[in-house]
């Protein structure tokens, strides 16, 4: 029996997804086909499946990962400064939201496609796992700035950083 532990499975799912974010990187996401990624990630397209249940769910996880690690970025920033008053923070939140489009585009086109076509299609199971994921990196990144400006709470922080993604 050929079985893989959890973490060569880790790898693989994120083996797939890596090769899907380069494909999309160079292609509209209607041209990516399941039978692409299979092919150029070096798995059948029944492994594939066995991973993600259809294209949705899979660019779904790329998306919230992707801003998982958005969010590890932006609470890395914030602890770093010695000190962060409300201007601060929005002098950064402005700043990083230029950054945001302008140094991962993928991601922003990823998050154009959310609504209208990905959360249509992709497996619920899987996309609620990966939204509480994104939500518990959200709390986090909430926390690390109410803690240094008081009078922002963690829901207020959230807030603001979903408004950030509604302006993107």
């Amino acid at each position: 029996m050929n079985s893989l532990t959890e973490a060569q499975k880790a790898a693989r799912a994120n083996q797939i997804a890596e090769t899907a974010w380069h494909l999309f990187e160079t292609q509209p996401f209607a041209k990516i086909t399941m039978a692409e990624v299979a092919k150029t990630a070096g798995v059948s397209k029944g492994t594939l499946f066995n991973y993600f249940d259809c294209k949705e769910s899979l660019f779904m996880t790329l998306l919230l990962t992707g801003y998982q690690e958005y969010f590890n970025d932006v609470i890395q920033m914030i602890q770093a400064k010695a000190s962060l008053t409300l201007a601060d923070f929005i002098d950064l939140l402005l700043h990083q939201t230029k950054v945001l489009i302008e140094t991962r585009p993928t991601l922003v086109r990823l998050n154009a496609l959310r609504g209208p076509v990905l959360e249509q299609g992709a497996n619920m199971e899987q996309t609620v796992a990966f939204r509480e994921q994104l939500y518990a990196k959200n709390q986090a990144l909430g926390q690390a700035v109410a803690e240094r400006i008081p009078s922002l709470t963690v829901k207020e922080v959230s807030q603001l950083m979903l408004v950030q993604s509604a302006i993107i």
